[in-house]
């Protein structure tokens, strides 16, 4: 005889059960087990939904001595011990609150009247529509030969309650192609009803394809009974499962396939929002670092253009004022004059200051000579104003895509500003080169290295800063430490148009 573990959908072979008789109409399913269970060669019991015992077997009744009428309903417990009346009472009214399977041992007065250590477990029983029915339970005295027995018979009601209660689907079978477990949350999932007892593995296999939109990824096998990988179903309705397949070894060589299936819709539904949500900021960061670009290269050019020929001016006129004072002055007027030179000397500063903030804003070998002329001097400027050897080197390089050539030399400033101020460095090298469709940049020093707190820590921002810049590109920026000391930074950046490479000579800053 079958049973239906509670909520599982998946059979449970109860050992030495006789089959059920045809039911007759109006019998209930309680009182069906009842009848086939009556010469069962264990301790066999029967309760009904409301958790009365409506049927105990011969074996039981040869154990207590008493007769049925008396085990009936509640009369069963006057057996107990009563050390285990209570706890064993809580348990049962606890299990059939829940409709949970029951695992149970306890002291059972026999009919010498000494008490001995029974084991029982129970499974609850469901009417054809799926009303609670009852339970159908049996029990044996534990013995020292039997005692491994029990516990193993323990470990399998467990395990059969965990299975039927997962939220996961589980479904399981034989190398002879026999369902062994298909639990309530499989056919949920699937939607398709309960396999019938005796049900193959094709069987469920055909119910299950008409769901989903590629019916071969479902409950594939590995060659020799290997583990599949991970996978991911997609079903007819939209929704998305994932698969997981585990061989569990048998005696005799035998081995049940176990596939685990879980709804991972909202989980790629959220990730795909991210994954949107990623995208979208990282547009945003680029359209608004190419609006600053175009801001720093407006301001640059009227700061060049209009304030610094309006100085220029300035200076031209106050210059001239001083070369007439002194042509037509007198000793008097020296004051004067020497007042206008300091005036000079102030426009030439604020010429100075101009030039420096257009460079750092926009600078022009970048604007018209490109991006090697740029690095090259920035090579340079880097070495006298901190007294680090800067190194540079390239092959056949020349970048006209104004985006990654302002991405690249922002990403060697930033790399410069952090060598001056944490490498404690000797040397820089700097190595460009360009193959079709893409450039790369390397910026690395002897210095002591970067550590792996700075590498992680999120608030670096002018790490972040590098690595966002060539994201927003579709490029990418590794940091690392050199084994030999010193940090390495190397960008990859992709070309929006190939241009036709020009050799550019070695070049030592």
């Amino acid at each position: 005889m079958h049973l239906t573990a509670a909520g599982s959908g998946h059979n449970i072979r109860v050992i030495g059960f006789t089959k059920l008789a045809p039911s007759r109409a109006g019998a209930s399913t309680s009182a069906r087990f009842a009848r086939a269970l009556r010469n069962a060669p264990m301790m066999v019991w029967v309760a009904d939904a409301s958790g009365r015992v409506i049927f105990v077997n011969q074996k039981w009744l040869s154990f207590t001595g008493r007769r049925l009428r008396d085990e009936l309903g509640d009369g069963w417990a006057a057996s107990l011990h009563p050390d285990d009346l209570r706890r064993c009472l809580e348990s049962y009214r606890g299990a059939l609150a829940g409709q949970a399977p029951i695992v149970l041992e306890c002291r059972l007065r026999h009919f010498d009247g000494a008490y001995r250590s029974i084991a029982g477990c129970a499974l609850p029983i469901y009417e054809a529509d799926g009303r609670f029915a009852g339970y159908v339970g049996s029990c044996s005295e534990v013995s020292a030969e039997r005692g491994c027995g029990n516990a193993a018979l323990e470990r399998t009601v467990v395990l059969d309650g965990l299975i039927a209660h997962m939220n996961d689907g589980v479904f399981a079978e034989t190398d002879a192609g026999q369902v062994a477990v298909s639990n309530s949350a499989f056919t949920r999932v699937f939607q398709i009803p309960a396999p019938p007892p005796g049900a193959t593995a094709d069987e469920v296999r055909t119910l299950v394809g008409t769901q989903l939109a590629r019916p071969e990824t479902c409950c594939r096998v590995g060659c020799c009974g290997e583990q599949m990988p991970v996978a991911e179903l997609l079903m007819k309705d939209g929704r998305v499962l994932e698969q997981e397949h585990f061989a569990v070894p048998l005696e005799g060589d035998r081995i049940i396939h176990v596939w685990q299936f879980r709804d991972i819709t909202h989980r790629k539904l959220e990730e795909a929002e991210l994954r949107l949500s990623r995208h979208r900021l990282r547009d945003l960061s680029a359209h608004l670092e190419s609006a600053r670009e175009d801001e720093r290269r407006e301001l640059g050019r009227t700061l060049h253009d209009e304030v610094g020929q309006l100085l220029t001016g300035i200076r031209l006129e106050v210059a001239s004022a001083v070369e007439g004072f002194r042509a037509l002055g007198t000793a008097a007027e020296f004051s004067i004059v020497d007042r206008l030179q300091a005036a000079v000397g102030l426009v030439d500063l604020s010429i100075a200051t101009v030039q420096r903030v257009t460079s750092a804003l926009r600078p022009p070998v970048l604007e018209h000579l490109g991006l090697m002329s740029a690095v090259r001097w920035e090579a340079a400027v880097f070495r006298r104003r901190t007294g680090i050897r800067c190194r540079v080197s390239s092959g056949p390089v020349q970048v006209e895509d104004r985006t990654a050539a302002t991405i690249l030399y922002r990403i060697l400033l930033e790399a410069l500003t952090n060598v001056a101020r944490h490498a404690h460095a000797g040397t820089v090298w700097i190595t460009l080169k360009q193959r079709p469709g893409r450039v790369t940049m390397e910026v690395r020093d002897n210095g002591k290295g970067i550590s792996d707190e700075a590498l992680k820590d999120p608030a670096t921002m002018g790490l972040l800063g590098m690595r966002e810049r060539a994201l927003a590109a579709g490029g990418e920026v590794r940091i690392t430490r050199r084994p030999a000391g010193g940090t390495s930074v190397q960008v990859s950046l992709p070309l929006r148009e190939e241009v036709k490479a020009v050799d550019a000579t070695r070049s030592d800053a």
